[in-house]
């Protein structure tokens, strides 16, 4: 490598010392395998495609009549592409995201919770997150019984993750039928394969609240929910 140094890189925004290169120009270590946009002799951009920077055409422009931000979403940019993307509630004049069966949680999309006279969205194990606390804490109480000369079993004696609460299986297919009717629309089978394993504890599986409710939510976000 030459010692011949310049003030700096000849790439667009760069500020650092360089030296000549192989290709005769004068490039920064960062920039020393870089090759630059051959489309205009005065463009100093780094490729990105083609031998061309994003701005001369390396990479594909949004298809919306004066937009020129880069494609993301097939071919728009994520600016014009969040709202063909996002589904929105079938019942007439309702124009809120859809959150199952291509309804919103207030037209059908969801499940109510289970506790009697509560409305709210039921969550976890088929209650809201105000009577899951409560539901835990009944569950507790029923285990409990089944110990009778010593209680609850210590915590270091189950092997489970922190900040966990056990589901009993009729608890557990519960949960399944609810993912299971996010995605009745999907056009491909989904196959589901039931937790049970050889770690149950008393006839229960033992997975974390917050995991299960990100679950549910991550199906209808990210287009699982079709």
């Amino acid at each position: 490598m030459s010692t011949t140094t310049l003030a700096s890189c000849i790439f667009n925004g760069c500020t650092r010392p360089a030296s000549l290169s192989l290709d005769a120009t004068y490039k920064c270590a960062f920039h020393w395998h870089r090759a630059r946009c051959l489309a205009s002799p005065t463009c100093f951009n780094q490729v990105f495609a083609r031998h061309r920077c994003v701005r001369h055409g390396g990479r594909k422009q949004c298809q919306v009549d004066g937009c020129y931000l880069n494609a993301r979403l097939g071919s728009v940019c994520s600016k014009h592409g969040a709202s063909a993307a996002m589904r929105v509630c079938t019942h007439p004049g309702c124009t809120t995201r859809a959150s199952a069966r291509k309804k919103c949680i207030k037209h059908g999309g969801g499940r109510p919770c289970q506790a009697f006279g509560c409305t709210a969205h039921a969550r976890t194990r088929g209650y809201c997150r105000k009577h899951t606390t409560t539901m835990t804490k009944t569950s507790v109480e029923r285990h409990a019984g089944c110990f009778p000369n010593h209680g609850i079993p210590r915590r270091e004696s189950i092997k489970r993750p922190t900040s966990s609460i056990a589901f009993d299986i009729a608890d557990m297919n519960d949960m399944l039928q609810m993912i299971k009717d996010e995605v009745v629309d999907c056009e491909e089978p989904i196959e589901f394969i039931h937790p049970l394993d050889k770690s149950t504890v008393d006839g229960s599986w033992w997975i974390d609240p917050d995991v299960a409710t990100e679950l549910l939510e991550l199906l209808t976000v990210q287009g699982v929910a079709c």
